[in-house]
This record gives structure tokens, C-alpha cells and sequence, in this order.
């Protein structure tokens, strides 16, 4: 009789913990279920890169000028950012143009801003500053945000519900008249034979970055600002490895100091890392001529469709020509 009592006891409790498993299993089923579930708003923000908030803000500030009337659009990360001065290149050349360059810019992103700019632009040429090319990814935290996108995009609802009230005057360039002197040795291109190490993801996305352009018929130049802080002979290499594997136009010009006469107690923000606005002035003042005679460019400064160019140039040097 108690041998019974014993078994009976043993298969209830064997039956409670099948029971407590199975709530358990279907809980964690409907758990699962939901985080999937709600996971899925989410996954729209991978159509704008990993630094999606940078990505989306360029986005629309490029969305409020005319359609298709940008014939070169920047890319890039912040080395760009305050190098490529459109406001300053239209004033000299007549060249439309739009800095679409980020700070952190990962070629995941240049990615997504290649992808996006032609719903509101057709531009001629692509002109990317080189830096980006060069920064090894986080690739656990793009994977993260692949498969797990809440973490990444959680605040993405804020970047819709956030628009500008005008457009950008200085059309995605960031200017400064902050000074930093760069005091260190300005031979810092010397002979080297050696390659800088490039990501094998950003070789796969740069590849569908030049698929994209192609396809729209978008001429790519690349181009290294000026940058005696962290620029090198090996990364030169490996940029002009690329570029002549994939037949692209590129210019160093941290090999060209005397054409751009650079005084680096002067012209950098942050002791030689990026230019401050008088840097930039002289560098954009060596880029647009070039542009101007080795593309076909239209110069708009008399075209009434561009009047609102020479008004923000106005509106922002108070009127100096």
C-alpha cells in the first residue's frame, strides 16, 4: 500500500513538472513569438545604413532642395564633411553639389546613401573622400542590428517624426573658424611599398556602391583631403590599388601640397586631423577647377532656376562677392 501511495505521488509530481514544462515551453514560444513580432517596424531602418540617424537627417535636408538638380553629390565621413564646401563651389564654378558626407560614415552606410539619393537626385558625379574606405567595421554590431534591429534602430520612430523647417544654406558642409595648429612633420608621405589592410565588407559594399552608380550612369572620383595627422603612404596604396582594379579616377592630395598651399597653423580645426573653413576655401579652390575641366558640369550661376544658390551665399557672407 505504500509502495502504491509512493508511485502514485512520484507520477503526479512527474505529471506536474510535464504540465509546469509546457507552460514553460508554450510562455517561451509566445515570448519569442512577440519579440520577433515586434521586431519587425524595425527592420526598416536597415535601408539606412548603421549610423541611420546621420543617414536619414542628410536624406532629408537633400530631399528639400529641387528635384534633380544636384549634378555632384560628396560622400564620405567627417574628413569630407569639412572639406567639400558646395556653397563655396557653386559661388566660383556654377557646380550644384550636395555634401551628403557623415560623421562615422561606414561604407555600409555610403551604401545606403548611394541607394537613396536617386529618389530625389540625378547626379553626374560621385565624389567620395577616402578616410571611410579605411575603417575596419564593427561587425558584430552590424550583425547585431541585421537580425536584432530593435537595438540598433530603437529610436527610429524620432527620425520620422523629426523634419527640418529649412533647408540646409551650407548644403551638408560643416564649417568652423576654429583653429588648431597642426605643428608635426608635414613629410609624413614618405616612401613605402606597403598596403594599408582594407575590410573585405567594405570591398563588398563598395562593389555594390560602383554597381549602383553605373547602373545610373554616375561617374566616380575619389578623393584623400588633405589630412598630415593620420594620412599615409600605405593607405594612399591601397586606395590607388582599388581604384585602378576598378577603373576609378583618384587624387590624393595629400601628394599635391604645394597646389593647395595648406598652412597648417592655420587651416585645420583639430591640429591636422580636418580642415577648418579657410582650408577648406583653398582646398574646394583646387577641387572645382578641376572638376570644371575634366567633367561635363553645367555652371548655373546665371540660370533663374538656381536663384536661391547666390541668395544663400549671401544670406551666409553677408553679401560679399
Amino acid at each position: 500500500m505504500n509502495n502504491e501511495l509512493f508511485l502514485e505521488e512520484v507520477n503526479d509530481s512527474v505529471h506536474s513538472v510535464r504540465q509546469h514544462f509546457k507552460h514553460f515551453i508554450l510562455f517561451s514560444l509566445i515570448l519569442s513569438f512577440l519579440f520577433i513580432l515586434i521586431q519587425i517596424p524595425f527592420y526598416k531602418g536597415q535601408e539606412y545604413g548603421y549610423q541611420y540617424k546621420h543617414v536619414m537627417i542628410k536624406l532629408k535636408y537633400l530631399s528639400m532642395e529641387n528635384d534633380n538638380s544636384i549634378d555632384v553629390i560628396f560622400l564620405g565621413d567627417s574628413e569630407g564633411k569639412a572639406s567639400f564646401d558646395p556653397v563655396t563651389l557653386f559661388h566660383d564654378q556654377g557646380i550644384s553639389s550636395y555634401n551628403l558626407c557623415t560623421n562615422f560614415q561606414w561604407s555600409l552606410d555610403t551604401l545606403a546613401l548611394t541607394k537613396k539619393m536617386y529618389q530625389y537626385q540625378s547626379p553626374k558625379l560621385v565624389v567620395m573622400e577616402t578616410n571611410f574606405f579605411l575603417t575596419t567595421l564593427r561587425k558584430r554590431r552590424i550583425l547585431l542590428a541585421k537580425y536584432l534591429p530593435i537595438f540598433n534602430y530603437h529610436e527610429l520612430y524620432k527620425e520620422y517624426l523629426l523634419y527640418p523647417q529649412s533647408a540646409d544654406e551650407w548644403k551638408g558642409f560643416s564649417a568652423t573658424n576654429q583653429v588648431t595648429p597642426y605643428t608635426g612633420s608635414l613629410d609624413y608621405m614618405t616612401t613605402d611599398n606597403s598596403y594599408y589592410p582594407v575590410d573585405a565588407w567594405t570591398l563588398d559594399y563598395m562593389r555594390q556602391v560602383k554597381e549602383i552608380l553605373d547602373q545610373h550612369g554616375t561617374k566616380l572620383l575619389m578623393v584623400s583631403a588633405p589630412n598630415p595627422l593620420n594620412w599615409s603612404t600605405s593607405k594612399h596604396n591601397t586606395l590607388q590599388e582599388w581604384c585602378d582594379q576598378n577603373n576609378v579616377t583618384y587624387i590624393d592630395y595629400n601628394l599635391k601640397p604645394e597646389e593647395l598651399n595648406i598652412n597648417w597653423l592655420t587651416d585645420s580645426r583639430d591640429g591636422g586631423d580636418h580642415l577648418n573653413y579657410s582650408g577648406s576655401v583653398k582646398f574646394m579652390n583646387v577641387l572645382g577647377k578641376y572638376l570644371q575641366e575634366n567633367y561635363e558640369l553645367t555652371d548655373h550661376r546665371n540660370d533663374p532656376t538656381y536663384t536661391k544658390w547666390n541668395e544663400d551665399y549671401k544670406s551666409i557672407f553677408g553679401g560679399a562677392q
